[in-house]
């Protein structure tokens, strides 16, 4: 879910979004990604994703109530047990 379209639409900045109680299961990114403008996530629930789950860029904000999100456990342990 991209909000906001090219970098270079500065008329975006206007947006205003909300988005709850969504399911993301086994997507890569974009939960949403933002660009410009201003969204509120709320009961959202993300599962393994691959590259990022919520992205803000390029001038926007992101609020995040009640967001639930689950990294693949596999990926989890590796990390944790390489790293720790």
């Amino acid at each position: 879910m991209l909000i906001g379209a090219d970098p270079t639409h500065v008329g975006d900045r206007c947006i205003r979004v909300t988005i709850h109680h969504c399911f993301f299961d086994g997507t890569r990114q974009r939960h949403p990604r933002v660009r410009f403008g201003k969204v509120h996530l709320y009961n959202n629930y993300i599962r393994n994703w691959g590259i990022y789950a919520v992205c803000a860029s390029v001038e926007s904000q992101v609020i995040t109530l009640l967001l639930f999100a689950i990294l693949c456990v596999t990926i989890l342990w590796y990390y944790l047990l390489k790293y720790m």
